[in-house]
């Protein structure tokens, strides 16, 4: 993303790629484009000629500046189980796998928190369905008849010491 100052107004461009297939498939790129014009972001390829400040988001891209950077796969279910009803989002610490449960509404339940050392990206693991499904139960025996909508995997970056940080790397925020 960069942004250079024209009179009153700032210009602002931002350069996405490498979106995943999941990213595109659900449209969120598209509605993330349609988000930023409406606010007056371009959304391009390339940088223009004079781009001014650049604010690097291109998660794990940027390793090629970033070599500390590291990939920490998280997988996740979409299940809808009408029994249970939530308020609220849960942080489960269960003793092998803590998980996350967000309920978004009519029964429909976003179940995740694994956290694996690995940039691969795309496909669960049957063992990481296990897991998720073992500790939502645990939290709730009523999850075991839940019906599983969606599964998805992405990586996200992750330093060594897993902080997030902006600092300055190449000319990049």
């Amino acid at each position: 993303m960069t942004s250079t100052s024209t009179g009153s107004a700032a210009v602002v461009t931002a350069a996405f790629y490498n979106f995943s297939p999941t990213v595109i498939e659900n449209g969120w790129s598209q509605a993330l484009q349609a988000g930023l014009a409406a606010r007056g972001v371009t959304v391009a390829a390339d940088l223009p000629p004079e781009p001014g400040r650049i604010i690097d988001c291109r998660g794990l891209a940027a390793r090629d500046i970033l070599t500390d950077l590291r990939g920490v796969r998280g997988e996740m279910l979409v299940l809808r189980c009408p029994e249970v009803t939530l308020a609220r989002p849960v942080r489960l610490l269960h003793p092998r796998v803590p998980i996350y449960l967000v309920p978004r509404g009519e029964g429909l339940f976003m179940l995740g928190a694994t956290m694996i050392e690995s940039d691969r990206r795309g496909v669960v693991t049957a063992r990481s369905v296990l897991e998720l499904l073992s500790a939502a139960y645990a939290l709730n025996p009523a999850f075991g008849e839940a019906e599983i909508l969606e599964l998805g995997a992405e990586a996200r970056p992750a330093f060594p010491d897993n902080l997030p940080r902006i600092g300055r790397a190449a000319g990049r925020i």
